[in-house]
């Protein structure tokens, strides 16, 4: 029987090389797919440390940082652990007091702040608010001597607002968890008081 071509019929290199194409175009367009999905993880992170789509330095720096099993937890969120224990006579501090500090402070991994470095600790009165909320309460822990690691939240750190950048300080961006080391080197008030007592005594 004779063969009758129609308009819908064609040969079969063409339809082959339609498929082909088909075929190509779609490849090409899942790897264009693939590509926009990974530049946009890329810029959601850069890396300068900022914050610019749904993905959080600030929750990446805390999930790193409470890995630790032996921080122990306040109500307050911050987490602490004794690297050292000091004095043994020494009372713990309380607010009103002056002491002076040296510590680390990192976010992300990378230290921002070292005062161990310096010729001398940082002297601060507890209850100022010179330094975040959450150092203030890990001092009150603390005995002349001590050491401790600090895992402070958000809230207790820089807060909404974060930190600007300052001279060879990078900035933190808001609610960042900061991870400190933190050592009482120094207690004025202590030692008042124990020149105070020595004084006093009766020989």
């Amino acid at each position: 029987m004779e063969h009758v071509s129609s308009a819908n019929d064609e040969p079969s290199h063409i339809v082959d090389s339609a498929a082909l194409r088909c075929s190509r175009r779609a490849v090409l367009i899942n790897s264009a797919a693939a590509a926009a999905t990974a530049a946009a993880a890329a810029v959601a992170v850069d890396v300068s440390g900022r914050c610019s789509g749904a993905a959080s330095w600030s929750a990446l720096a805390e999930d790193v940082a409470v890995e630790d099993p032996d921080l122990s937890t306040k109500p307050s969120g911050l987490k602490f652990k004794f690297i050292k224990k000091g004095d043994a006579l020494s009372r713990q501090v309380q607010l009103g007091d002056l002491v002076g500090i040296r510590f680390t402070a990192s976010y992300n991994g990378f230290v921002f702040d070292n005062t161990f470095e310096t010729a001398e600790p940082y002297f601060i009165r507890v209850g100022s608010g010179n330094v975040p909320p959450g150092v203030e309460e890990a001092l009150l822990l603390m005995s002349l001597g001590d050491r401790l690691k600090l895992v402070v939240p958000g809230q207790l750190a820089f807060g909404k607002k974060g930190r600007r950048a300052s001279a060879g300080k990078p900035s933190i961006p808001p609610n960042a968890t900061i991870v400190y080391e933190l050592e009482l080197s120094e207690f004025p008030g202590f030692m008042q008081e124990l020149i105070d007592l020595g004084d006093g005594a009766e020989y």
